[in-house]
């Protein structure tokens, strides 16, 4: 069993993607990891390393532990494709993969929140196709379980082809937050959710101005989905369109509008941050 208790650590810096950890226990499991204990080094698995690589790699600074942090994740990778479609620009269909296109959007809407917002910390779960596991997901976003917000970027499908739209998801009011092992207090909890159904609204409000005019709003879901429940920091599930439409299929294939919904996730957040008071106009 491998857990994570950021209690355990006295302090944790990162260093253009380096984390430098101080333990005060002489075997510790992260994301699978052990510290051996005649060495002293930590050891960890290739799959949790990725993730540890990609973290604010390009911002070459101190991510202090009090700074908000937003964690923006790329839904799928590697041998996980997501969701599967094809794409029709007049010379016949092309296959198109979920993990490709949630990728391109995440990466508009992280460089867009670092130019933005420079005193926020912002990271992304994978800048590269490669497969990350759901516990590895949140366990990543729960290191940040102080001060931060995560968004799970992701393209929807159906098993018929008129099917299309967007939505965003957020936990359902009473769900109980649980992972390793470990959950948070009701009071905490019932905030969180709060929170995170907050979020949603915003970021569907939005998206709903960038991209309503060529798609159709779904409305705001709830529901029990891993990297929501088994994070501890507010969180959302974007699905921003379905893949088996051709229709949408092709839109969500152009960097046109890949932008429009990287725009409305942006603006979302912005908003976000104004009634959380994390940020000012």
């Amino acid at each position: 069993m491998s857990w994570y208790n950021r209690e355990r650590f006295l302090g944790s810096r990162l260093y253009g993607g380096l984390y430098l950890v101080v333990v005060i226990s002489i075997s510790i499991w992260l994301f699978g990891g052990t510290l051996a204990a005649n060495t002293g080094s930590l050891e960890i698995p290739e799959e949790s390393a990725i993730i540890l690589e990609e973290v604010d790699s390009s911002a070459g600074e101190v991510v202090e532990e009090n700074r908000f942090t937003i964690i923006v994740d790329a839904g799928h990778g590697g041998t996980d494709s997501g969701a599967v479609g094809y794409a029709d620009f007049g010379n016949g269909p092309k296959l198109v993969q979920e993990k490709h296109i949630v990728l391109s959007i995440t990466d508009m809407v992280v460089a867009e929140l670092r130019d933005r917002y420079p005193d926020i910390s912002v990271i992304t779960s994978r800048s590269e196709d490669v497969y990350l596991s759901l516990q590895s997901r949140s366990d990543f976003a729960n290191l940040y379980a102080d001060n931060a917000m995560f968004v799970s970027i992701h393209i929807n499908s159906h098993t018929t082809d008129d099917a299309y739209g967007f939505e965003v998801w957020h936990i359902p009011p009473d769900t109980v937050r649980y992972s390793r092992g470990e959950s948070v207090s009701t009071w905490r909890n019932k905030a969180l959710n709060q929170k995170s159904k907050t979020m949603a609204e915003s970021v569907l409000d939005s998206l709903q101005e960038h991209i309503g005019p060529y798609s159709r709003n779904r409305g705001l879901r709830a529901n029990n989905f891993y990297v929501l429940t088994h994070t501890f920091i507010p969180g959302i599930l974007v699905e921003s369109g379905f893949i088996s439409n051709p229709r949408e299929g092709t839109n969500l294939s152009t960097r046109w509008y890949q932008n429009l919904i990287a725009q409305g996730i942006l603006d979302g957040i912005h908003n976000y941050l104004l009634l959380e008071g994390v940020i000012e106009e």
